[in-house]
């Protein structure tokens, strides 16, 4: 009996010594500021709204053509050489070189639709024509001149 007695006991204070231990505990800022004096309250500084005036337009996005290297326009030149001779055939294949070696290169679509008009194939023509324009981004000269040679195109069809 006693043994079961004191096994009771030490249950007994087993649960009241963890109790205390799950008791309430104080928050960080009441454990930190001082019971005896009162807490002060800072009032918010009031800020000025800037009015909006008239929306101001965004800059227009420039995107510029990219350069031509250097074995691009050696092909160009080339094939501007063998249009003249009359040679399209090569024409077209030095141009095709030209497109791979600067695949957006508007210079080099507007090319191969001037070679394509001269070799009759209009509806070609038109289509890379349509491509150099369309590549040209926001160079305004450049545009108008392919628009001009779509335009000489279109007439022929």
């Amino acid at each position: 009996m006693r043994n079961i007695l004191g096994k009771y006991t030490a249950v007994l204070l087993l649960f009241f010594w963890l109790g205390g231990c799950a008791g309430p505990h104080p928050k960080p800022e009441q454990a930190s500021t001082p019971k005896s004096s009162p807490a002060v309250i800072e009032q918010p500084t009031p800020v000025e709204l800037e009015k909006p005036g008239p929306a101001q337009p965004k800059p227009p996005v420039v995107r510029q053509r990219p350069a031509l290297p250097p074995a691009a326009k050696n092909f160009i030149s080339q094939a501007r050489a063998a249009k003249a001779a009359g040679n399209y055939q090569r024409a077209l294949l030095l141009l095709d070189r030209a497109q791979r070696v600067a695949p957006k290169s508007a210079e080099v679509y507007l090319e191969m639709a001037r070679v394509q008009k001269v070799a009759g194939n209009l509806t070609q023509a038109e289509q890379l024509c349509l491509k150099a324009v369309s590549l040209s981004a926001s160079d305004k000269q450049f545009r108008r001149v392919a628009n001009r040679e779509l335009a000489y195109i279109r007439n022929a069809m």
